[in-house]
């Protein structure tokens, strides 16, 4: 019965990512899970059930990704984080873009909450390396605070911009370069080494 449902489920989040929420209907849901409605509504009642078990494993694993976070006191840290979030994306494309339909007010709230954590795990990072001498220190004219809001904007909406100009989504290491570009202009010499060292490689192909 576990089985089935997660079947379900990502049947629904596979349609959802293609279409929205609100156009996907029922059928769709079960041809795609290979499933009867009668067997599908035995574990589902309706679509609104369905739509609420997604964003439940949603949520759940947005949380799951936050706790990623100061693993280890260097650069590596952000980037595994940020294998996680392109994961996400790729799992949960309409989480970023649809939310109209959403069958909860707590789940609706959950874009902001995770946006505004995700921020402020960026600007502590900034806090952090610059005391390692990675970063350089903020100034009146450097506000971390603002850079950070920015590179969270680029975590999320990748994809999305991605797709407006008809490029391919599924590419983890340009969704890296993107966000780690970012960075760059505030690295000191010790960062830019350290960058160098432990994540450019990482962006180049293996001969």
């Amino acid at each position: 019965m576990v089985k089935t449902k997660q079947k379900i489920i990502k049947a629904a989040a596979e349609l959802y990512n293609t279409y929205g929420v609100a156009p996907v209907r029922l059928q769709q849901i079960a041809d795609l899970a290979g499933l009867s409605i009668g067997n599908l509504a035995y574990h589902f009642k309706n679509k609104e059930a369905i739509t609420l078990a997604v964003f439940q494993n949603l949520a759940s694993e947005v949380k799951d990704i936050l706790k990623l976070f100061r693993q280890t006191p260097n650069l590596l840290d952000l980037d595994r984080q940020l294998s996680e979030w392109f994961s996400f994306q790729q799992q949960y494309a309409f989480y970023f873009s649809d939310h109209a339909s959403w069958p909860d007010q707590e789940l609706h709230h959950l874009r902001t909450q995770s946006f505004s954590r995700l921020v402020c795990q960026i600007q502590k990072r900034f806090d952090f390396h610059c005391k390692r001498g990675v970063i350089q220190s903020a100034t009146a004219r450097c506000n971390y605070q603002v850079v950070a809001e920015t590179i969270g904007m680029t975590i999320t909406l990748w994809s999305s911009y991605r797709r407006l100009q008809d490029k391919p989504v599924n590419d983890e290491k340009e969704f890296k370069k993107t966000v780690w570009n970012q960075f760059l202009p505030y690295f000191t010499p010790r960062g830019l080494t350290e960058y160098n060292e432990s994540i450019q490689p990482l962006f180049t192909p293996v001969r």
